[in-house]
């Protein structure tokens, strides 16, 4: 709630750190986690303008995150 009232109130989104990716939301995520298939964004922008097949590598490294 804190991060939405100063979007609200300075009207600018703060940026992600290196290795990020900045939803259209402003949530920051990791950047292996856009294009792989799942809304992690919460509004599906790290989804949009993916190249077929390019969730490879990311599915491969939630797979072996998942099976630690």
């Amino acid at each position: 709630m804190i991060l939405v009232g100063f979007l609200l109130v300075n009207g600018n989104i703060p940026d992600c750190e290196s290795g990020q990716f900045q939803c259209r939301n402003g949530r920051c995520i990791p950047t292996p986690w856009r294009c792989d298939d799942d809304d992690d964004c919460s509004d599906n922008s790290d989804e949009e303008n993916c190249l077929p097949n390019s969730n490879h590598r990311a599915l491969c490294l939630k797979m072996k995150w998942a099976l630690r």
